[in-house]
C-alpha cells in the first residue's frame, strides 16, 4: 500500500513542474509516530525530526520534490527496499532508483537532458557518477577524504608539489569525465563533480 500511494504523488509531482539545470538529491524524514507503520519508522537523535519515516527525495532549487521513495531497510515490503542487491554499494542504488525507476515520467524527463544533481557526501562516489554520465545526467557533490580517487588526487597533487594550505586556496586533479576539486575552508572539503570536467580554470573564493 505504501509503494502504490508513492506511485501516485510521484508520478502527479513529475507531471506539474518541469525540472530546471539543477535538482538536488538527499534524504528527508516525515515526523510521525503512527503505529500502524511501526516496520517503516526510523530514530535518529542527530537529526531534527528525530522519530519518523525516512526516504530519498529529489528537489529542485526551491524545494519542489519530484519524486520520493520510502526508505524500507532490509525488513518488510521487499519493494520497499529496490536498493538491496547493487554491485555500486547501497547508497548509489538508492539515487539510481529514485532518479531512473521511482517514477517513469520523471526519468524520461531527465535522462539524456544535461541536468545537474547535487548531492552530499553520503551518495558521492566515482562509480556513481560515472553511471549517471553516461546517461547525460551530470552530478556534482562533497566529497569524503577515503573515498575512491581521493587517493589518486593526493599522490599526484603531492608529485607535483602542490599544496592548498590558506582558507580560499583550491587543487583539482581530472580523470576521464571526473573532477575531483580540494578546497581549504575551516577545514578541507573535497568534491567530485561530472559537470566541470571542461572548466579551463578554477577561481578560489576570494575571503576578505
Amino acid at each position: 500500500m505504501p509503494r502504490e500511494l508513492e506511485d501516485l504523488l510521484n508520478e502527479c509531482w513529475s507531471k506539474l513542474v518541469e525540472p530546471g539545470a539543477w535538482l538536488s538529491y538527499d534524504e528527508q524524514m516525515v515526523k510521525s509516530t503512527a503505529r500502524a507503520m511501526f516496520a517503516l519508522m526510523r530514530f535518529n537523535k542527530t537529526k531534527p525530526i528525530k522519530t519518523g519515516i525516512k526516504g530519498w527525495a529529489i528537489c529542485c532549487p526551491s524545494g519542489y520534490c519530484f519524486v520520493q521513495s520510502i526508505d524500507g531497510g532490509f525488513s518488510g515490503d521487499i519493494k520497499l527496499r529496490p536498493h538491496a542487491t547493487c554491485p555500486l554499494g547501497r547508497s548509489a542504488r538508492t539515487v539510481l532508483y529514485v532518479l531512473l525507476e521511482a517514477c517513469p515520467t520523471f526519468s524520461d524527463k531527465i535522462v539524456g537532458s544535461g541536468i545537474t544533481v547535487a548531492m552530499d557526501n553520503f551518495f558521492t562516489g566515482a562509480s556513481l557518477l560515472r553511471c549517471l554520465a553516461t546517461l547525460d545526467i551530470f552530478a556534482v557533490g562533497t566529497l569524503r577524504g577515503n573515498r575512491t580517487g581521493v587517493d589518486l588526487a593526493k599522490n599526484l597533487w603531492d608529485k607535483e608539489g602542490l599544496k592548498a594550505t590558506e582558507r580560499g586556496d583550491m587543487l583539482t586533479a581530472r580523470s576521464d569525465e571526473l573532477i575531483i576539486v580540494k578546497w581549504i575552508d575551516s577545514q578541507e572539503v573535497y568534491l567530485m563533480s561530472t559537470k566541470h570536467v571542461f572548466e579551463d580554470e578554477w577561481a578560489p573564493l576570494a575571503y576578505e
